[in-house]
This record gives C-alpha cells, structure tokens and sequence, in this order.
C-alpha cells in the first residue's frame, strides 16, 4: 500500500498533535487509490457488479448492462425503444437458502481455551479421579470392618464416577463454572440483539455480493454486532489471508442523519465539532463539508443508470440515504506497539512472564546480555535483581488494533487504541479487527457469488422473454382475402363485415357487376394466408424453459427443492434430487457458520470487556416463552480466554428432517405425545433435541410401566372380586340349605308349644333370630355415633390449642 504511515513508533508520538499521525493514517486509507487507471476501473466495476446484483435481487434492471449480452446476438440496444421487463428467476433461489438458513440448528458452546482454564479443567477432573478412589477406599473399610459409623463413610455420590465413564463425562457433559456463565451471556445476547436475524441478513449479502462482514463492538455500555453492506465495507488483506479480521485495515462509510451522528458520537465530540454538525444543515456550503456530496476523493462514487444518481452511496441495507445525511466513515488497521517482556521466577520456582508498556522504568543497576535464539536471532534481555528474585527484560514490537471515525471532511473521533483488543492470552502477536467476515469463491480469481453465477443466464433469459413479447404481439393468425366486387352495393361493405363479425354471415352476390364480360359466371373463392408465429412462441417458450433449467443448475437449487415437481415424477426421484441439491450448496452454509464461530467468540471477549467488574442482571425470555435470569458478579469471566464452537449445521439439519419425517409413525405407535412433536419442532439444537427425547422417552417408559401397573392391579382385582363373589355364593347356598333344613323340621309341627307358653316353637325361633339381628345394627350405629362424637371432640380441642397459642 502507498503512502501508509510508519506504524512502529512510540506512542508518544503517534498521541501528539492531538492524534496528528493517527488522522494522517484515516486519510491515507480512505483516499487511497491506485495510480494504474486500470485498477481504478476494476474496483468501480467491482463495485458496480455488486450494486447491480442488488438491484436484480429487487427486481430492479440496469438497462445499459444488457449492451455486452445483446452485442454477441448480433443486436443493438438502441433497437429496444421500450425497456427490458424483469421476468426474475434468480429471486426464489436466494430465498430457498435463506429459508434452510433460518430454519438450521443453532448449537453454540462455550469453552475456555487458554492455558490456564484447561489446567483449571484437568484439575477438576484430578479431583473427581481422588473421590472416586477415597470412596472404593472407604467402602473396602466399611465391608471388612464395623468400626467406622456410617457419618464417616458417607460419599457425595454425585462427584463420584467410574474412570471408564470419567473421559466420557469431561467431554460432553462437565462445564466449568466460567464455561456455563459464558455460555449464558451467549444465549442472552442471542435472543437481546436478535442474532438469528442478523445471520440470515449476512447470509443474504454473502449470496448476492460474494462478501459477509459483521461489526463486533460496543454501543454505549453493551456489546453489540450488526450487519456491513458490502457496497460500503473496504478492506486490505493479502491474497493468502482467508478471514477479513485478519486484514491489515478495515472499515465502513456509511451516511447518518444529523440525530443519528448526534446521538452515537455526541459525548465523543467537543463543543466546537458539535456546533458545527448542529448548524451546518442551514448553510448549503457548509452542508457539503458533511454530506455525500463532499470531495470525491473520500470515495468513488460512480453513477447509478438505475435511479440516475451520481451518488449510488446512497444505498443502504434498509433503505435509500438522503443526499442531505451526514457521511461518516470508522477506520480499524493493525498498528504496532512496543511493549517488554518481563521474566521473573515465582515462589516456586517457576518462570512467569508478563506484558509492560513501554513506560515501564528499568532499574539503574542492571545488565544486558545478548542471546542468540532460532535461525541465528538475536535478543538483547536486561537483567537486574530485586528481593532475591532475578528479572529479565527484553523489548518487542507486538500488533495493535487501532480505531477512528472520520464525520464529514474534517471531523475525528474516537481516535486511538481499541480497547477491546481481540488478542489470543497465549499468543500476544495473534489479534483481530472488529470486522469479521469471509470473501466466498475468490481462489485465486475474483469473488464469485451465487447471483453472479446466474446472471448471464437470467439476462439471457430476460431477452428472450422481450423478444417472445413481440413475436406474440405480431401473431395475427390465420388472415382471409375478401373480394369487395362481389359485395352487394345494396347492403355495402360495411354491413357485409357486421354480418360476418357478428352472425358468421358472409353475404355476398355473384351477380354484382355481371355486366362486365365473364362476372355472371364465377364463384366465391375462399383464400387465406397463415400470419401465425406459433411455431416460433412454442420454440422460444422452449428455450426459456431450458434457460430456467439452466438458472437452477449453476445455483445449485432445484426445481424440486423449490416445490416443483410433475404428477409423473417418482417421490424417491425428487427426494434424490433435493439431497443432491443440499450438497452443492452445503459449502455456503459451512463457511458461513464458520465465520459466525469467530464472530461469536469476538462477541463473547466484548461482553467480558464490557461487563469487567461489574455487577449485571438481566432477564430474557426463552423460546418456550419462560424467563430466564442472566446474573454475574464482579470478576466473573475475567482472566480468561473464552472460544465459542458450532457444531456441523448440516449433519443436525439432516437428523432433524430424518426425525421430523417419521414423526407421524412416532405418533401413530404411542411412542411420543402430541408435546412430544412440539418440543421437536422446537428444538434449536441437537443437544437440545437430545435432551427432550431422553425426558420422552423416560417418561414414555414410566407411562408403560404405570399402564403394566394398571393391568396387574386390575387383574387381581378383578381376582379378589372373583373370589368374594364365590364365597357370597356359597354363603347363600348354605343358607338356602339352612333354611330348607328349618322349613323341612317344622312343616309339619306348626302347633308345637314345647315351653307351654301359648306360642308356637317356630314363632318363637324366629322372633329370636330378628331380635339378635336388630341388636348388632343398633350395636353399629352407636359404635358409628361414639366414633363421631370422638373426632368432633378432637377437632374442638386442636382448635382450642391454636387459638390459645395466637
């Protein structure tokens, strides 16, 4: 790059003049422009190739683009005197991947990747390695001897685990606290700033322009991210540098309104900046100082045949700027930083080194020493002694990210190192801008979007469908030759043509003009010519349709991945094609949740950042619509270096259609509820989904096991009923008999008075049978009556006793 500025200088320096250096590296980047002229071409028509994607993605055509398609048919632009119609195709394939983007798992994980939080894990799994030891230890004590009381040999048996499963368990399932605390302020973030919607509306751009950038940062006191139109996004990487954030610069001009500037950068500014922002919208002179309509040389701005703008900035991811907004550009490049390495050797024994700034002060009684290192290298350390600790320092250049925004022609803000610096605690020298991004499809040749893939196919189709609209305006059929000598002058042509438009009537007289030689003897002949162009719209329509193909083909979406499909087509057939389809788009979503891994993480630094020291609540609502709380503490997640992980989207989006596909047969076998399915439909990962049909499953397996319960209880219910019923039968029949046995004995002795009482023995037998069935009901009743009496007596006392302990 031309005329950038030293960047290895002392920082002294680089914060004189009020950032003067600083200021001259804003300049140097956004007025940069290659001398060749060709270069300067090339980035306008990259710029224009993009814009022009756009603009077919809304349907909207740039005319003076279809003068390359045209002039190899051999036609002339000029010949089309009305404009070329968007008969658009490339429209539904864009929003076919949208839709599978959207509807992808999105399982993130957080995990502590610097040195001293794996140490702090394999610690944790040392510890549970020890209980579980000290727990076989004490149940051999507690089997050979009884000597020991069970409070000495009690274990927590949920931190005790059998080494055969430990390795499992430290894998997939244990968390340390940090991890999970991370792993919340995640899911916080996710739903607060809507990241799903800030992913698909990335994915967009990276379809249509070939590039998907986001901005991780701050907004205020919170992080923040959001979404770079790469009509405004610059950067300079070199060609073997896959990632944006790894550029050497980066940045973004976009264009505000006077509140919008106001209300970001206002406590940023000074009093003079503000004032001048503030007043500068009634001065049309001073309004150029700001707006889009400054100096060309802080951007090119070519011209937009479209709207006729000379200005096409004005375009924006979610609408069109004003000419009157005000231009603001942010700037972040990798500058260096002279820092010391300070070695020292703790307590015990052990070497630490630490990161000073370039102010640190050196002892006056110290050495140096030059050791030579790798490929021959030399190091120049200072050493001094201090309290029996023995120092080594030596000095280095290590990079740094710094910041600026440029509003207008002459305003800064924000000028000097980031503060959230995206840099590795291994590795000092590895850091990132805040614009994170990929370039799709640019090995070793220009980035290739999918929409510029179907671009000429779609142009091509565009004339095709114009010149098809002329030939069905010139078709005129079949057309008949009328002789007007043979119209009767006494109806006249006029009528003649009534008749024959509206009654099919063709009235003609063979006579007119017979006097004239030959007349009196010839016959109507009916003649027509065929003006049709059928055959030709039939031919046209034809290759619409293989150009229509031929549109599904580059981009990797079929017509049946689109709903498509014929009545004669096998369902294996169209299935087979929507598989093979999600395969050769497969690569797009792979690059794109790659990119959003690094984003994630960078968000996740931001949040540590932001958050450092602080006490946070806050509360959010999940996707089954309960809350859920967010709390951290001071020092929570500091000192230490956190990496967020996606799993593979594809392998769990193809588990997901697999399950979804035979959710009905789920259904109809009892195997899963009606919640069942909701809960996997909405699930968002597969960890998740993992997890819900674990709980199903356990609970179907109580269900049946309760079902089996049931059953056995009924049966010996029904058993028990059974057997009741036998003996009740039995009685009776033993009292049938009984009383058969009575009658037999006292039919024929009605008259016996053995007792000489006046009463018949039979009588008397039976009056003593009834008045010992009466007594034992009375006997019940007052036994129900006593025990009555008792619990209303009981109730009265405990109500007595609570009334007296108020």
């Amino acid at each position: 790059m031309y005329n950038f500025p030293k960047q290895r200088l002392p920082y002294s320096r680089k914060a004189s003049s009020n950032f003067k250096w600083a200021k001259d590296v804003v300049d140097s980047i956004l007025s940069y422009s290659p001398q060749d002229e060709g270069v300067v071409n090339k980035y306008n028509s990259s710029y224009q190739r993009k814009l022009s994607n756009y603009q077919l993605y809304n349907n909207q055509l740039n005319q003076f683009d279809f003068e390359r398609e045209c002039n190899p048919l051999g036609l002339d632009v000029g010949q089309f005197k009305d404009a070329i119609q968007p008969y658009n195709k490339t429209y539904n394939k864009i929003q076919i991947l949208l839709s599978d983007e959207s509807k992808r798992p999105f399982n993130f994980r957080t995990i502590l990747v610097n040195a001293e939080g794996v140490r702090s894990k394999l610690s944790q799994r040392d510890a549970m390695l020890r209980n579980y030891i000290d727990s076989v230890i004490k149940q051999t004590i507690s089997s050979l001897s009884d000597i020991y009381s069970p409070e000495l040999l009690e274990v927590h048996q949920e931190h005790i685990i059998n080494p055969k499963d430990l390795d499992k368990y430290m894998r997939y399932s244990y968390r340390e606290r940090r991890e999970i605390l991370a792993q919340n302020i995640l899911q916080y973030l996710y739903r607060k700033m809507d990241i799903k919607d800030i992913k698909t509306d990335a994915f967009k751009h990276a379809l249509i322009s070939g590039e998907e950038v986001v901005y991780v940062g701050t907004n205020g006191d919170e992080p923040h991210i959001e979404v770079i139109n790469p009509l405004g996004f610059f950067y300079h990487k070199s060609g073997e540098t896959k990632w944006i954030q790894k550029s050497l610069y980066a940045g973004y001009t976009t264009f505000m309104t006077q509140a919008e500037v106001l209300d970001r950068y206002g406590k940023y500014l000074s009093q003079e900046d503000i004032e001048k922002i503030d007043t500068a919208f009634g001065d049309t002179n001073a309004l150029r100082e700001f707006s889009m309509e400054q100096n060309a040389k802080y951007g090119n701005l070519p011209y937009d045949p479209v709207y006729h703008d000379t200005y096409t900035t004005t375009q924006g991811s979610y609408g069109k700027s004003s000419h009157t907004d005000v231009r603001v550009s942010h700037v972040e490049w990798v500058s260096q930083r002279k820092v010391g390495f300070l070695t020292m050797f703790n307590e015990y024994g052990e070497e630490e080194t630490t990161i000073v700034s370039e102010d640190f002060e050196i002892p006056t009684e110290f050495t140096k020493e030059i050791v030579r290192g790798r490929y021959g290298v030399k190091t120049e350390y200072y050493i001094w002694k201090l309290e029996d600790s023995v120092y080594k320092l030596n000095w280095d250049y290590i990079p740094e990210v710094w910041t600026a925004t440029k509003i207008g022609h002459d305003i800064y803000t924000m000028v000097g190192p980031k503060e959230v610096q995206f840099r590795s605690m291994d590795d000092p020298y590895d850091v990132s801008l805040g614009y994170h991004g990929i370039v799709y499809n640019a090995t070793n040749a220009e980035s290739v979007s999918l929409m510029d893939r179907m671009k000429p196919f779609q142009y091509l189709y565009f004339i095709v469908m114009h010149k098809l609209k002329k030939l069905i305006a010139q078709d005129q059929g079949k057309v008949f030759h009328f002789d007007v000598s043979m119209v009767d002058p006494k109806i006249g042509i006029e009528k003649t043509l009534y008749y024959l438009k509206e009654m099919n009537l063709d009235i003609f007289n063979p006579l007119a003009n017979a006097d004239e030689p030959g007349q009196a003897q010839r016959g109507k002949i009916a003649s027509e010519t065929d003006m049709s162009n059928m055959q030709y719209i039939m031919n046209y329509i034809n290759i619409l349709a293989a150009l229509d193909n031929q549109i599904s083909e580059v981009a990797g979406v079929s017509r049946q991945r689109e709903g498509q499909t014929t009545p004669t087509e096998a369902v294996s057939n169209a299935q087979s094609n929507i598989q093979m389809s999600a395969l050769i788009t497969e690569i797009y979503f792979q690059s794109h949740a790659k990119m959003w891994e690094k984003a994630l993480t960078a968000l996740i630094h931001v949040a540590q950042h932001v958050w450092k020291g602080k006490s946070v609540i806050k509360q959010y609502v999940l996707d089954d619509m309960s809350l859920s709380t967010l709390e951290l503490s001071p020092e929570d997640v500091s000192n230490c270096d956190l990496g967020v992980f996606l799993t593979d989207s594809g392998k769990e989006y193809e588990m997901f259609s697999a399950l979804k596909s035979i959710s009905d047969g789920l259904l109809n076998t009892n195997r899963a509820t009606f919640s069942d399915l909701i809960t996997l439909y909405e699930a968002n990962s597969s960890a998740e989904l993992k997890a819900a049909i674990r709980q199903s499953e356990e609970e179907t397996f109580k269900r049946e096991q309760q079902s089996q319960q049931q059953q056995i209880e009924a049966a010996q219910q029904q058993q028990q009923a059974q057997q009741q019923f036998d003996i009740m039968m039995q009685d009776r029949l033993f009292e049938h008999k009984e009383r058969l046995a009575q009658i037999e004995v006292f039919k024929f002795q009605k008259d016996i008075d053995i007792d000489n009482n006046g009463i018949p023995d039979p009588l008397e037998i039976q009056k003593f049978i009834s008045d010992q069935n009466l007594r034992e009901r009375e006997l019940d009743l007052a036994e129900k009556k006593f025990e009555k009496e008792s619990d209303l007596k009981e109730k009265d006392l405990k109500i007595k006793a609570r009334k007296s302990s108020k």
